[in-house]
Formats: structure tokens, C-alpha cells, sequence
């Protein structure tokens, strides 16, 4: 029996402190079940103690907080950077995933006939920047078709193959936002190196599903207010010093010049956007000390345990079509804590999964926007601060609007 058959047949055996889990994420049977981690996480209790302290904080002397207590910026730069294995100094801190997908895609895309190479399971924002730029610029998007069930190494050498003379910029996901699949991409990486190209991974999906080494990418751009449970309007953004030198600003705020000149890094002087709400960094800090308190290689066993779980009861309640292969058919650490299935619609006796399930059991989830109809599909997200019980009351819910 390999990992992944002994991961699907043990009881619940993560280290993940309960006690603690519990106290950060205080709900009862009764209330809303959330299942949407993936789009945007509910905040543990600490962080938002953190930012009503922050906010009262503020509220003395809002030009101080706002303007001078730069230090509220740097701990929470200072534990992330810590976290992802970078230098302090290259990581930016920036207001969201595509914010750092804006940076970069503007920066190397630039006149008519430049190529972007993704692939066809990239999230809206990316696909949204791509076609504005070739709208307004000329550029040209070729798209790999993702197939998880024919493995990292097809996919990697699938993206690898479109990649042109003209080739300007390689995008991929980290974690595919539609499926949960991560796949390897140790062989892309190489095959960047190699042809010289820089390539951009959207991380949205990793801080909060294990360790990440984010400091063997070009580029990594990310999100803190999904399983990190930060505030929303945060995120990250590093990159290596060869990009950094390329980087040109999207936008300037006050001080930028100032700050440029003084800074030994330019992702400082990226950062002068305006004023700014300094107190989400401190909720961003709670954020990053709850995740180290709970031990991150715990949270993505737990987690994937659930994973796991929620697989075996959906196949033995509803047999949904899963979009990933069997779990036994994939390596371990190509899985993560989203589950993403479809039926065929004439199985369903309602016409959006998602709407019926808020309404009537005040279960939210997402839904699959890989298919023309979105709500004939789901994906959950299966965050620590869920139970086997939750879990069931979903399966129980979700199996009274399929035809057996």
C-alpha cells in the first residue's frame, strides 16, 4: 500500500492543535458553512483582534500610524519573507495577486508580436491583463492545454514546446486555481533557465497548503487573504534581482522618487501607491504567527486529510465526475486541499449547485468555471478549520440535489 492509499483508508490522525484551531474558528453546526478557502478564507479570531487593536490604534493619531510607523509593514515583510525562504529586500508586499501579475506581464510585454506562453486553467486576472495587452499592445497569448492525467512532465514539456524565438514571458499556476492539482514544475524551471526566459508562477493558492521555497522561482506573485486567513486587499510579490532590474512602475505614489534613491531593493519604492491602510499589516502578522504557531506541515496534513475524506464520501454518496485522478494515481505532493468534481446535468435537480445549497443549507462553495453551465459544478475547499462533520453535513446536502 502506497502514501496515498494509507492516506485515504487512516482515521484522522494530524497534529494540528484542535484546542487552538477551535478557539480561532469559533462556529457552531448551525451556522454557515463555508467552503470557499480558494476565492477568499474567513479571518481566525487572532487577526481580528489584531485589526480592531490596529484600528484603535490608528484612531489616536492616524498621521503617525499612517505615515510613520513604518515598522507595521516591515514584521509582517519581515515573517513572510522568513516563511517563502526569501531575502526580505525582494519581496513586495503588494495589494493582491494580479498586482504583481500587472508588474510583471507590463513590464515584459511591450510592442507588437511579443508572445505570453500560459496555459488554458490560468485564473480571470492574468487572463484578464493578457488580453488587454493585446488589445492595446499587439502581443500574442499561446495557451497549453492542461491535462493532469497525463502528469507534471507533459505539462511542463507541453508549455516548453510553445515557447518561441518571439517568446517574451512564461505564466503558470503554482496550484491550478480549477482542479487543485500542483504540479511539478522542476522541469519547466530548468527549461527557462536554459532558454533565458523568465518565468512568472501565480502562487495564489500556496501560502497556507505547506512549506513553500519560493526562492527557486524567477517569479512568484501570491495571495494573503485565502488560506492564510490575512486581510483582505494583501499580497506578495518576489522577484529574483536579474527581473527586479526590468521592473518598471505601473503606477507612482508620493515619495517614490525619495524612496527609490534611499531603498536598497526598488520593491520598496513599488510600494508608494498613496496612503495607505496600515493597520492590515498587523492583521497580516497575526496571520503569518498563527500559521508558524500551528506548523504549516501540520495545517497541509490536515488538510489534505480532509482533502481526502471529502473524495471517498462524495464517490460513495454522489459518484461525481472528480476533475483530478484517483489520489493512489498521483504523487502526494502533487495534491492539495481543493476538490474540484461536475455531474452531468441530467443528474441535477436544480439548475445551480451553488445557489440551492446557500439557500437552502447555507453551505457556500464555488463553482466550476471550467464549464459553460458553472453551477453543474463545484469546488470546495477543504481549510483546517473544517471537520469530518462539516464535511458530512455537505455530503448529506449536496446528495438530496443529485439523481442517485
Amino acid at each position: 500500500m502506497d502514501k496515498n492509499e494509507i492516506l485515504l483508508t487512516k482515521p484522522a490522525t494530524s497534529q494540528l492543535d484542535k484546542t487552538l484551531v477551535a478557539s480561532e474558528f469559533p462556529y457552531g453546526p448551525k451556522d454557515p458553512m463555508y467552503l470557499n478557502t480558494g476565492s477568499c478564507g474567513r479571518k481566525p479570531a487572532s487577526v481580528i483582534a489584531a485589526l480592531e487593536d490596529g484600528w484603535s490604534k490608528l484612531n489616536q493619531n492616524p498621521t503617525l500610524t499612517t505615515f510613520f510607523e513604518t515598522e507595521l509593514r516591515e514584521d509582517a515583510r519581515s515573517l513572510a519573507a522568513e516563511m517563502f525562504g526569501v531575502e526580505r529586500d525582494l519581496l513586495m508586499l503588494t495589494e493582491s495577486t494580479t498586482e504583481g501579475l500587472q508588474l510583471m506581464m507590463h513590464a515584459y510585454l511591450l510592442k507588437e508580436g511579443d508572445e505570453l506562453v500560459i496555459t488554458d486553467h490560468e485564473h480571470g486576472c492574468l487572463n484578464t491583463i493578457a488580453r488587454y495587452l493585446e488589445e492595446t499592445r499587439g502581443i500574442v497569448v499561446r495557451k497549453h492545454k492542461v491535462q493532469p492525467e497525463l502528469g507534471s512532465h507533459h505539462h511542463c514539456q507541453g508549455v516548453a514546446t510553445l515557447v518561441s524565438a518571439k517568446t517574451k514571458l512564461v505564466a503558470v499556476s503554482e496550484i491550478d486555481c480549477f482542479t487543485g492539482w500542483r504540479p511539478n514544475l522542476d522541469a519547466l524551471i530548468a527549461e527557462m533557465h536554459l532558454a533565458g526566459l523568465p518565468l512568472l508562477v501565480d502562487g495564489a493558492h500556496s501560502p497556507g497548503q505547506g512549506p513553500v521555497d519560493v526562492s527557486r522561482f524567477d517569479t512568484w506573485v501570491s495571495s494573503a487573504h485565502k488560506w492564510l486567513g490575512s486581510p483582505n486587499g494583501i499580497g506578495f510579490a518576489y522577484f529574483n534581482r536579474k527581473v527586479l532590474e526590468r521592473l518598471s512602475p505601473v503606477w507612482v505614489g508620493h515619495k517614490y522618487f525619495e524612496t527609490r534613491a534611499a531603498s536598497p531593493s526598488a520593491v520598496y519604492a513599488f510600494e508608494c501607491r498613496g496612503t495607505e491602510d496600515m493597520v492590515k499589516f498587523l492583521g497580516l502578522t497575526a496571520a503569518l504567527k498563527l500559521q508558524k504557531q500551528l506548523g504549516e506541515r501540520q495545517i497541509a496534513e490536515r488538510q489534505l486529510e480532509l482533502m481526502l475524506f471529502a473524495r471517498k464520501r462524495l464517490a460513495e454518496t454522489v459518484r461525481p465526475n472528480f476533475l483530478l485522478p484517483e489520489p493512489k494515481d498521483m504523487p502526494a505532493e502533487e495534491l492539495t486541499a481543493l476538490l474540484a468534481f461536475d455531474f452531468e446535468p441530467s443528474r441535477l435537480l436544480v439548475d445551480d449547485l451553488v445557489q440551492a445549497l446557500w439557500e437552502r443549507d447555507k453551505i457556500w462553495i464555488q463553482p466550476d468555471y471550467l464549464l459553460p453551465t458553472p453551477g453543474h459544478g463545484v469546488r470546495i475547499s477543504c481549510h483546517y478549520s473544517l471537520s469530518e462533520d462539516d464535511i458530512e453535513r455537505f455530503v448529506q446536502a449536496l446528495s438530496k440535489l443529485i439523481k442517485k
